[in-house]
């Protein structure tokens, strides 16, 4: 069973023409009844894109409640660089799924740059724990765009560069193994 408890202020209404503030505060409160109760929820969605453009670095999923009861669930999320060394861990992190109900949840890194990172994350609920890992690169398209501009103008150069060294070679060449013409005398 669930209730709310709201509590807030009341203020005078007799002046005309002023703009009233009502500070309202609530309490969830739960109670536990004698019968049968079900636990039971599932993962709908757990999802860290591979490719983000901005900073919050994140993740994210949904939990449904299938049961008749609430639960808690714990999440938690390990960023770390390419190369395995931590970069940030969030504190466990506890959200109650109530029954017939979905509930989506998202932790992030607001701090995270521009890079390619590891990303972890973990969500526990009725004694499951669901484990998620990927890489991430975290750039905007135009950085992205800009590098392989950059990249494409290096091969170009490369190319370029290869192919005239070929032909002075080849010139070089040629021009050793002509025969200077005989003159008769």
């Amino acid at each position: 069973q669930y209730a709310v408890i709201f509590a807030e202020t009341v203020v005078d209404d007799n002046e005309t023409g002023v703009i009233i503030a009502k500070k309202r505060v609530g309490m969830l409160v739960y109670g536990s009844t004698e019968g049968d109760t079900r636990e039971d929820g599932a993962i709908l969605s757990h999802t860290i894109r591979s490719w983000q453009y901005d900073p919050p670095l994140s993740s994210q999923w949904r939990v449904e409640n299938r049961g008749n009861t609430d639960f808690a669930t714990t999440t938690q999320m390990t960023v770390s660089s390419f190369w395995g060394k931590v970069l940030y861990e969030s504190p466990k992190t506890e959200n109650t799924v109530f029954p017939g109900t979905v509930r989506a949840m998202t932790l992030s890194w607001d701090e995270a740059g521009i890079g390619v990172y590891r990303v972890a994350t973990t969500v526990t609920f009725l004694d499951k724990t669901d484990q998620k890992e990927a890489i991430v690169l975290l750039m905007p398209p135009r950085v992205a765009v800009g590098i392989l501009v950059g990249i494409l103008v290096l091969c170009a150069g490369i190319i370029f560069l290869l192919v005239r060294k070929q032909r002075t070679k080849k010139a070089h060449i040629s021009s050793q193994t002509q025969q200077p013409p005989k003159v008769d005398e």
